[in-house]
């Protein structure tokens, strides 16, 4: 029995259709967002549940990219920090 995809609107056999209620929050989120009347008991195709999920990807590795800065320019800072304190040790040996 062919059943409408509520994304986009197409006709699929009900195996190639997956519920609302089986989908993961983060994901559920994106879709509402572009679709905001999208619920649980709503269906997606695989197609359009693939954009989704590839989107909720993207934004992780994004988040991680801008964890992965974060932590670079700490470290950096941190390195440079040090560079300074060992030349202050150095400079007060030799005025020792």
């Amino acid at each position: 029995m062919d059943m409408v995809c509520d994304i986009c609107g197409k006709r699929f056999p009900e195996s190639e259709l997956i519920m609302g209620h089986g989908i993961r929050h983060e994901v559920e989120n994106l879709i509402v967002a572009d679709h905001p009347g999208w619920d649980d008991a709503k269906r997606i195709c695989k197609d359009d549940f693939s954009v989704y999920r590839l989107k909720y990807i993207a934004t992780l590795i994004e988040e991680e990219k801008g964890s992965i800065q974060d932590l670079e320019t700490a470290v950096i800072a941190s390195i440079d920090e040090n560079e300074i304190i060992s030349a202050n040790v150095n400079a007060s040996a030799r005025e020792a």
